[in-house]
């Protein structure tokens, strides 16, 4: 999942849930594959494979996508709340999913632009700064 960006998202992506109806348990629940994970991270540069698809089997990936799309459309205070949890693991794992994951303000590009975003079985994976 680095180097070139590629034509399609992997399946681990693609086919994962995009709700998850206890987020702060299930991230507590990561922390130690996120911890395993993390000296790897450090020495390739990126984090591993793993972790990202462990997140992703957790549903996380979609907190801020909106209901109307699968996803749990979550507050800004629990999805802080997670961010955190997932920083107490790995500091640059909680930075990523926060880059990754708070998309949810597209909601305001109009419904074109959110069903082109959040529609489909494409996958969802979103940055923004």
């Amino acid at each position: 999942m680095h180097g070139t960006i590629p034509q399609r998202l992997p399946e681990a992506i693609r086919l994962a849930p995009r709700s998850c109806p206890e987020p702060l348990k299930a991230a507590r629940e990561l922390r130690s594959t996120i911890e395993a994970g993390a000296a790897q991270g450090e020495q390739q540069g990126y984090i591993p494979d793993e972790v990202i698809a462990a997140i992703a089997d957790a549903g996380l990936w979609g907190l801020r996508v909106p209901r109307a799309f699968g996803g749990e459309e979550i507050d800004g205070r629990t999805y802080i709340d997670v961010i955190e949890e997932i920083s107490y693991a790995d500091g640059s794992t909680g930075w990523v999913f926060m880059a990754i994951g708070y998309m949810g303000g597209a909601v305001g590009l109009g419904p074109l632009a959110v069903e082109r975003i959040y529609g489909g079985d494409e996958g969802l994976l979103t940055c923004s700064q």
